[in-house]
Protein backbone atom coordinates (compact mmCIF):
# COMPACT_ATOMS: atom_id res chain seq x y z
CA UNK A 1 0.00 0.00 0.00
CA UNK A 2 3.14 2.24 1.16
CA UNK A 3 4.75 1.33 -2.44
CA UNK A 4 1.90 2.28 -4.30
CA UNK A 5 1.42 6.06 -2.42
CA UNK A 6 4.64 6.22 -3.17
CA UNK A 7 4.89 5.80 -6.71
CA UNK A 8 1.64 8.32 -6.99
CA UNK A 9 3.49 11.10 -5.46
CA UNK A 10 6.16 10.37 -7.78
CA UNK A 11 4.28 10.54 -10.82
CA UNK A 12 2.22 13.42 -9.43
CA UNK A 13 5.58 15.38 -8.91
CA UNK A 14 6.89 14.63 -12.16
CA UNK A 15 3.65 15.34 -14.21
CA UNK A 16 3.88 18.64 -11.54
CA UNK A 17 7.55 19.24 -12.61
CA UNK A 18 6.45 18.62 -16.56
CA UNK A 19 4.17 21.30 -16.29
CA UNK A 20 6.08 24.03 -14.71
CA UNK A 21 8.60 23.34 -17.29
CA UNK A 22 6.07 23.69 -20.17
CA UNK A 23 5.04 26.94 -18.25
CA UNK A 24 8.52 28.43 -18.26
CA UNK A 25 8.94 27.20 -21.74
CA UNK A 26 5.56 28.69 -23.06
CA UNK A 27 7.03 32.35 -21.08
CA UNK A 28 10.07 32.73 -21.91
CA UNK A 29 8.90 32.10 -25.78
CA UNK A 30 6.71 35.16 -25.46
CA UNK A 31 9.27 36.84 -23.38
CA UNK A 32 11.87 36.40 -26.60
CA UNK A 33 8.60 37.48 -29.23
CA UNK A 34 8.24 40.37 -26.93
CA UNK A 35 11.56 41.63 -27.01
CA UNK A 36 11.82 41.04 -30.67
CA UNK A 37 8.96 42.81 -31.42
CA UNK A 38 10.57 45.38 -29.68
CA UNK A 39 13.36 46.12 -31.13
CA UNK A 40 11.81 45.84 -34.60
CA UNK A 41 9.52 49.01 -33.89
CA UNK A 42 12.46 50.44 -32.43
CA UNK A 43 15.13 49.83 -35.85
CA UNK A 44 11.90 50.74 -37.62
CA UNK A 45 11.34 54.23 -35.98
CA UNK A 46 15.32 55.37 -35.60
CA UNK A 47 15.37 54.22 -39.91
CA UNK A 48 12.44 56.30 -40.45
CA UNK A 49 13.81 59.11 -38.68
CA UNK A 50 17.35 58.89 -40.18
CA UNK A 51 16.01 58.39 -43.62
CA UNK A 52 13.80 61.57 -43.43
CA UNK A 53 16.72 63.41 -42.57
CA UNK A 54 18.90 61.76 -45.59
CA UNK A 55 20.48 59.41 -43.40
CA UNK A 56 23.23 58.94 -40.94
CA UNK A 57 26.63 61.10 -40.41
CA UNK A 58 29.20 59.19 -39.82
CA UNK A 59 32.37 61.32 -37.53
CA UNK A 60 35.16 58.49 -38.26
CA UNK A 61 37.23 57.90 -41.22
CA UNK A 62 39.87 60.06 -42.84
CA UNK A 63 37.17 62.03 -44.45
CA UNK A 64 36.20 63.57 -41.27
CA UNK A 65 32.77 61.61 -41.93
CA UNK A 66 30.27 59.75 -44.56
CA UNK A 67 26.37 60.52 -45.02
CA UNK A 68 25.15 57.24 -45.03
CA UNK A 69 21.38 57.20 -46.50
CA UNK A 70 19.05 54.77 -44.22
CA UNK A 71 15.98 53.35 -46.48
CA UNK A 72 12.41 53.53 -45.10
CA UNK A 73 10.84 50.07 -44.58
CA UNK A 74 9.20 48.70 -47.47
CA UNK A 75 5.92 50.43 -47.83
CA UNK A 76 6.60 53.25 -45.42
CA UNK A 77 6.86 56.54 -46.12
CA UNK A 78 9.45 58.64 -43.70
CA UNK A 79 7.97 60.64 -40.98
CA UNK A 80 9.64 63.87 -42.17
CA UNK A 81 8.77 63.78 -45.24
CA UNK A 82 4.83 62.76 -44.21
CA UNK A 83 5.37 66.13 -42.42
CA UNK A 84 7.13 67.73 -44.99
CA UNK A 85 4.18 66.87 -47.69
CA UNK A 86 1.74 68.41 -45.36
CA UNK A 87 3.06 71.54 -44.85
CA UNK A 88 3.35 72.17 -48.33
CA UNK A 89 -0.52 71.47 -48.59
CA UNK A 90 -1.33 73.45 -46.04
CA UNK A 91 1.04 76.44 -47.42
CA UNK A 92 -0.39 75.69 -50.84
CA UNK A 93 -3.72 76.08 -49.80
CA UNK A 94 -3.50 79.06 -47.35
CA UNK A 95 -1.47 81.44 -49.52
CA UNK A 96 -4.08 82.56 -51.68
CA UNK A 97 -6.29 83.88 -48.89
CA UNK A 98 -3.62 86.09 -46.89
CA UNK A 99 -2.59 89.76 -48.54
CA UNK A 100 -0.52 92.50 -47.88
CA UNK A 101 -2.22 95.70 -46.34
CA UNK A 102 -0.84 99.23 -46.98
CA UNK A 103 -2.09 102.28 -46.26
CA UNK A 104 -0.61 105.79 -47.07
CA UNK A 105 -0.22 108.76 -44.58
CA UNK A 106 -0.59 112.36 -45.34
CA UNK A 107 2.84 112.90 -44.10
CA UNK A 108 6.42 111.81 -45.52
CA UNK A 109 7.38 108.20 -42.91
CA UNK A 110 11.00 107.18 -42.34
CA UNK A 111 11.93 104.27 -44.10
CA UNK A 112 12.34 101.18 -42.42
CA UNK A 113 12.55 97.62 -43.38
CA UNK A 114 14.77 96.44 -45.61
CA UNK A 115 17.55 99.15 -44.47
CA UNK A 116 17.49 96.00 -41.22
CA UNK A 117 18.50 93.16 -43.84
CA UNK A 118 22.37 92.80 -43.20
CA UNK A 119 25.23 90.03 -44.48
CA UNK A 120 25.51 87.61 -41.82
CA UNK A 121 28.62 88.99 -39.73
CA UNK A 122 31.51 86.57 -38.04
CA UNK A 123 31.26 85.83 -35.01
CA UNK A 124 34.02 88.11 -33.12
CA UNK A 125 35.85 87.19 -29.92
CA UNK A 126 39.34 88.53 -29.00
CA UNK A 127 41.63 88.86 -31.97
CA UNK A 128 39.13 86.30 -34.07
CA UNK A 129 36.93 85.99 -36.31
CA UNK A 130 34.81 83.07 -36.27
CA UNK A 131 32.73 81.35 -39.41
CA UNK A 132 31.52 78.83 -41.37
CA UNK A 133 32.63 76.61 -44.40
CA UNK A 134 31.53 74.14 -46.34
CA UNK A 135 33.99 71.41 -47.86
CA UNK A 136 32.57 71.05 -51.82
CA UNK A 137 35.54 69.08 -53.24
CA UNK A 138 37.98 66.45 -51.52
CA UNK A 139 41.04 68.87 -52.75
CA UNK A 140 40.50 70.78 -49.86
CA UNK A 141 38.57 73.20 -51.50
CA UNK A 142 36.11 75.55 -48.79
CA UNK A 143 33.14 77.64 -49.88
CA UNK A 144 32.55 80.75 -47.44
CA UNK A 145 31.16 84.32 -47.34
CA UNK A 146 34.03 86.84 -48.01
CA UNK A 147 33.15 88.40 -44.92
CA UNK A 148 35.06 85.51 -43.25
CA UNK A 149 38.24 86.38 -44.74
CA UNK A 150 39.80 89.52 -43.01
CA UNK A 151 43.48 88.39 -42.80
CA UNK A 152 46.06 86.52 -44.84
CA UNK A 153 46.12 84.08 -42.09
CA UNK A 154 43.69 81.67 -42.55
CA UNK A 155 42.83 78.35 -40.19
CA UNK A 156 40.01 75.80 -41.22
CA UNK A 157 38.86 74.02 -38.36
CA UNK A 158 37.14 70.11 -39.08
CA UNK A 159 35.06 68.47 -37.30
CA UNK A 160 35.44 65.16 -35.32
CA UNK A 161 39.34 65.22 -36.86
CA UNK A 162 42.65 64.63 -35.56
CA UNK A 163 44.32 66.59 -36.05
CA UNK A 164 41.45 69.26 -36.81
CA UNK A 165 43.27 72.94 -38.04
CA UNK A 166 44.59 73.21 -41.10
CA UNK A 167 45.87 76.70 -42.49
CA UNK A 168 44.29 77.78 -45.84
CA UNK A 169 44.99 80.04 -48.62
CA UNK A 170 42.58 82.40 -50.61
CA UNK A 171 41.46 80.59 -53.90
CA UNK A 172 39.28 83.25 -55.44
CA UNK A 173 36.78 86.01 -54.07
CA UNK A 174 33.36 86.93 -55.57
CA UNK A 175 32.54 90.57 -54.91
CA UNK A 176 28.90 90.18 -56.21
CA UNK A 177 28.14 87.18 -54.28
CA UNK A 178 29.39 87.88 -51.58
CA UNK A 179 31.33 84.19 -51.87
CA UNK A 180 35.31 83.16 -51.31
CA UNK A 181 36.99 80.16 -51.71
CA UNK A 182 40.03 78.63 -49.86
CA UNK A 183 42.21 75.78 -50.13
CA UNK A 184 43.48 73.94 -47.39
CA UNK A 185 47.15 72.87 -47.27
CA UNK A 186 48.60 69.98 -46.84
CA UNK A 187 45.21 68.22 -47.48
CA UNK A 188 43.65 65.97 -49.67
CA UNK A 189 41.04 63.07 -50.46
CA UNK A 190 38.27 64.64 -47.54
CA UNK A 191 34.46 64.17 -47.55
CA UNK A 192 32.71 66.72 -49.71
CA UNK A 193 29.29 68.18 -49.67
CA UNK A 194 26.64 67.04 -51.99
CA UNK A 195 25.66 70.23 -53.58
CA UNK A 196 22.07 69.88 -54.59
CA UNK A 197 19.43 71.71 -56.94
CA UNK A 198 18.09 74.64 -55.35
CA UNK A 199 15.95 75.26 -58.34
CA UNK A 200 13.50 72.01 -57.05
CA UNK A 201 13.68 73.98 -53.40
CA UNK A 202 9.77 74.78 -52.55
CA UNK A 203 8.34 76.49 -49.95
CA UNK A 204 7.22 74.46 -47.11
CA UNK A 205 10.62 72.65 -47.53
CA UNK A 206 12.06 71.52 -44.19
CA UNK A 207 15.70 72.65 -44.16
CA UNK A 208 19.14 72.91 -41.43
CA UNK A 209 21.44 74.97 -40.97
CA UNK A 210 24.70 73.84 -39.95
CA UNK A 211 27.85 76.01 -38.63
CA UNK A 212 28.88 77.94 -36.03
CA UNK A 213 26.84 80.83 -34.50
CA UNK A 214 28.36 82.95 -32.08
CA UNK A 215 31.34 80.26 -31.72
CA UNK A 216 29.37 77.13 -30.86
CA UNK A 217 30.58 74.65 -33.86
CA UNK A 218 28.78 71.93 -34.97
CA UNK A 219 25.41 73.73 -34.01
CA UNK A 220 22.42 72.64 -36.08
CA UNK A 221 19.19 74.39 -36.44
CA UNK A 222 15.69 73.11 -38.40
CA UNK A 223 12.98 75.32 -40.10
CA UNK A 224 11.35 75.65 -43.26
CA UNK A 225 11.75 77.64 -46.13
CA UNK A 226 9.97 80.39 -45.93
CA UNK A 227 9.95 82.12 -49.17
CA UNK A 228 11.89 82.60 -52.35
CA UNK A 229 13.06 86.24 -52.93
CA UNK A 230 13.46 87.25 -56.70
CA UNK A 231 15.57 90.39 -55.64
CA UNK A 232 16.54 91.89 -52.04
CA UNK A 233 18.82 94.38 -51.91
CA UNK A 234 21.66 94.00 -49.30
CA UNK A 235 23.78 96.62 -47.95
CA UNK A 236 24.27 97.99 -51.37
CA UNK A 237 24.20 94.85 -53.06
CA UNK A 238 21.48 93.27 -55.33
CA UNK A 239 21.38 89.70 -54.69
CA UNK A 240 18.70 87.46 -57.24
CA UNK A 241 16.52 84.74 -55.79
CA UNK A 242 17.35 84.58 -52.03
CA UNK A 243 15.43 81.62 -50.08
CA UNK A 244 14.19 82.84 -47.41
CA UNK A 245 13.70 80.89 -44.07
CA UNK A 246 13.17 80.56 -40.43
CA UNK A 247 16.02 78.53 -39.56
CA UNK A 248 17.56 79.96 -36.65
CA UNK A 249 21.02 81.68 -38.34
CA UNK A 250 23.30 84.37 -36.14
CA UNK A 251 26.91 85.52 -36.37
CA UNK A 252 29.06 82.82 -37.25
CA UNK A 253 26.50 81.15 -39.81
CA UNK A 254 27.92 82.87 -42.40
CA UNK A 255 28.73 80.75 -45.35
CA UNK A 256 27.38 77.44 -43.61
CA UNK A 257 25.18 75.53 -45.57
CA UNK A 258 21.23 75.30 -45.81
CA UNK A 259 20.39 71.62 -46.24
CA UNK A 260 17.18 69.66 -47.32
CA UNK A 261 16.36 66.05 -45.57
CA UNK A 262 17.75 64.56 -48.56
CA UNK A 263 21.69 65.52 -47.20
CA UNK A 264 21.83 68.07 -50.08
CA UNK A 265 23.33 71.73 -49.97
CA UNK A 266 20.35 73.86 -51.23
CA UNK A 267 22.16 77.51 -50.01
CA UNK A 268 24.48 79.06 -48.34
CA UNK A 269 23.73 81.08 -45.51
CA UNK A 270 24.43 84.92 -46.14
CA UNK A 271 21.91 87.62 -44.12
CA UNK A 272 19.24 88.23 -41.65
CA UNK A 273 16.60 90.30 -41.18
CA UNK A 274 17.41 91.88 -37.82
CA UNK A 275 17.02 95.32 -35.86
CA UNK A 276 19.62 94.44 -33.18
CA UNK A 277 22.09 91.99 -35.28
CA UNK A 278 20.19 88.72 -34.09
CA UNK A 279 18.00 86.41 -35.47
CA UNK A 280 13.80 87.92 -35.86
CA UNK A 281 12.99 84.75 -37.86
CA UNK A 282 14.03 85.71 -41.09
CA UNK A 283 17.34 84.56 -42.50
CA UNK A 284 18.58 84.47 -45.97
CA UNK A 285 20.64 81.79 -48.21
CA UNK A 286 22.37 82.19 -51.76
CA UNK A 287 20.73 79.83 -53.58
CA UNK A 288 23.85 76.84 -54.30
CA UNK A 289 22.62 77.07 -58.43
CA UNK A 290 23.70 80.77 -58.13
CA UNK A 291 27.30 79.67 -56.82
CA UNK A 292 27.59 76.18 -58.83
CA UNK A 293 28.99 78.38 -61.82
CA UNK A 294 31.68 80.40 -59.33
CA UNK A 295 32.65 76.92 -58.30
CA UNK A 296 33.14 75.77 -61.66
CA UNK A 297 35.09 78.46 -62.78
CA UNK A 298 37.25 78.16 -59.63
CA UNK A 299 37.97 74.76 -59.50
CA UNK A 300 38.72 74.48 -63.49
CA UNK A 301 42.61 73.94 -63.52
CA UNK A 302 43.21 73.08 -60.89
Amino acid sequence: MDNKKNITYVSAGIVIGLILILMAVIFYRRYQDVMARRDTSLFRSQGAAAAAGGGIWSGSGPGAGSFNKLPAPAGEVPVEQQRQSALKEIIKSIRPCVVTVVSYQNEILQPSGNNYIKMLDPYKEGTKLTSSGIVIDKRGIILTTKDAITSAKIEVKFFRRKPNVFNAQILKLDNDLNLALLQVENLTDIFACPLGDSTTSQVGDIVYAIGSPYGFAETVTSGIISSNRQKVKIEGNLFKNLIQTDVIINKGNNGGPLVNIEGMVVGVNAAIYSENSTFSGIGFAIPINNIKRFIKGSLNGL
